[in-house]
């Protein structure tokens, strides 16, 4: 990464600060302020692996997060990443494509894709404020490698301009139809009423409740009325029923995907979720509403640091198998116990 500093005054190198930035991360920490009280705290431990020798001030530590670039930031961390774990080579796996609001006294809206296979963020991007998400998710795409990927969206981006994006860099598309677009929804729902072919089921139990999914397609549809979706294929439904506490809930949704007609179809569109998941543990886990940035440049930064080491820690928790599998019960033991931390930086040869 660059740094912008003058070599002559910089007394706390850039890889420094990014490791008690990476560290206080994987402790579930939402702020620089929280990240320094650690540090403080721990400083027996976490001087062994720094070369200065008294904590940055706060000052300090906001200054630099402030002005990180973030493009080269997220190149960074995901480079650290896949010497660790190399991309998936799989044909067809997921990215799934969402946005999250940081609130707070500098909120921002980002949109992020993540491969959902592995759960590391592939890419983001901030919305800007003049705008909405549907600009800057076309944006994204055409700055990640989405050659022979599935990205899943929701109904926000059932948009011609981004499916045409996505065919276009030699991708695949699983976008849901709501009723936002009333004439698409009502007509494809109409179709259904006419007939379609069953295509796979699953059936899940657990937390009191029973859930079933009927995945069915159209067996043929007019290439001439979906002729501006580019790549089309496929157009389905997913039938959810639902049975907790001797209520029954009947719910429908439908689909448009450039995949063919198979039961892989029922797993994106169930995978999709996977990154409400991911946003639910940055807001509930590492508190990131609560983080308190005045620079919305070190939002974004604090966030790209966040959903590394929420990755990080998945893939720890997936390979040690600790006695604890729940993230924010590991982010606890590393915030206790500075030894707990090392385990999982060793686990990545941070140290």
């Amino acid at each position: 990464m660059t740094d912008w500093r003058n070599k002559s005054y910089i007394t706390y190198k850039l890889q420094d600060i990014l490791f008690i930035l990476v560290c206080g991360n994987l402790c579930g920490l939402r702020d620089p302020e929280e990240i320094l009280d650690y540090v403080d705290e721990h400083w027996d431990v976490l001087s062994r692996h720094v070369e200065f020798a008294q904590p940055p001030c706060l000052t300090t530590l906001t200054t630099i997060i402030g002005n990180l670039n973030p493009n080269q930031l997220e190149l960074c961390l995901h480079g650290i990443f896949r010497n660790v774990y190399p991309k998936l080579a799989e044909e067809y796996a997921q990215l799934s494509v969402d946005g999250k609001t940081i609130c707070g006294e500098n909120s921002v809206h980002i949109v992020m894709a993540l491969n959902v296979e592995d759960g590391v963020c592939a890419g983001q991007m901030v919305v800007d404020e003049k705008t909405n998400e549907i600009p800057a998710v076309q944006e994204l795409l055409g700055t990640i490698d989405i050659k022979n990927r599935v990205i899943s969206m929701d109904a926000m981006h059932c948009q011609a301009e981004t499916i045409k994006k996505i065919i276009e860099r030699k991708g695949h598309y699983v976008v849901q139809v709501k009723k936002n677009q009333k004439g698409l929804y009502e007509d494809i729902e109409g179709l259904f009423k006419l007939g379609s072919v069953p295509m796979g089921r699953t059936l899940e139990k657990g937390h009191g409740r029973i859930e079933k999914r009927i995945c069915r397609v159209l067996p043929n549809f007019s290439g001439e009325y979906f002729k501006y979706w580019h790549g089309l294929k496929t157009v389905f439904a997913i039938e959810r029923k639902v049975w907790e506490k001797d209520v029954e809930r009947i719910e429908t949704s439908y689909y448009l995907s450039s995949c063919a007609a198979d039961e892989r179809l029922l797993r994106y569109a169930r995978d999709h979720w996977k990154i409400e998941s991911f946003h639910w543990i940055m807001d509930t886990i590492c508190g990131e509403d609560g983080a308190f940035l005045r620079n919305k440049n070190a939002q974004v930064c604090m966030s790209i640091i966040r959903k590394f080491a929420i990755s990080m820690m998945k893939k720890y928790i997936e390979h040690t198998n600790p006695k604890k599998n729940a993230i924010s019960a590991n982010m606890r033991r590393c915030a206790f116990n500075a030894q707990n931390l090392e385990k999982v930086l060793a686990f990545f040869d941070f140290v």
